[in-house]
């Protein structure tokens, strides 16, 4: 009779688990359109609207999953809004890279790291298993040596001053870059 309750009880932990594993993969298929494997993720996250940019009217950021047992440590800094009662923001540090046309190798574009004077303080934060954070600001991705086209990335990092990302995201593709609007004229007298 234990044997019997024990076997139901192992069948039905595994058949709650292998359920847990389809909904969390066909969830993930369903929002960003390819499955995921055990270990840290990030996903590239879009939306649109005016920004007041010329030409870009996307907003990127990446969105950090851990698909593994332990909690991941993070460590970056917060940023407090102006708007009343909204919670502080965390970021930590992440580059935008770009595919080299010439050398197939990740050149970093940009790499935000607070330094100097403005360094603020250091928080750190876990990320639990099957949970995810935003850990930058959605910003365009428009620099001088972009073209529609271009192969982009975003590397994360768990600490400062780590030489290595924690994780890519998925190389994603430049639909639109900062046009270039001239000045008006001023006449001269």
């Amino acid at each position: 009779m234990k044997k019997k309750i024990a076997l139901r009880f192992a069948c039905a932990l595994l058949g709650s688990i292998v359920v847990g594993i389809v909904a969390i993969e066909t969830h993930h298929r369903l929002q960003f359109g390819h499955f995921v494997g055990y270990g840290i993720h990030a996903d590239v996250v879009e939306s649109t609207g005016d920004i007041g940019v010329p030409g870009i009217r996307s907003l990127y950021a990446a969105q950090v999953t851990n698909y593994t047992f332990f909690p991941l440590k993070l460590v970056g800094w917060e940023s407090r809004s102006d708007a009343l009662g909204a919670p502080p923001a965390f970021y930590c540090r992440f580059q935008i890279q770009k595919l080299s046309s010439q050398g197939g190798q990740w050149i970093v574009l940009m790499d935000f790291k607070p330094t100097g004077t403005t360094q603020p303080s250091v928080v750190s934060r876990q990320l639990c298993p099957i949970c995810s954070i935003v850990p930058m600001g959605r910003l365009p991705v428009a620099a001088d040596d972009l073209r529609v086209g271009d192969l982009v990335r975003f590397a994360v990092f768990a600490e400062f001053n780590a030489t290595a990302p924690a994780v890519y995201s998925r190389p994603f593709r430049i639909r639109e870059v900062r046009l270039m609007v001239p000045s008006p004229a001023r006449s001269m007298r």
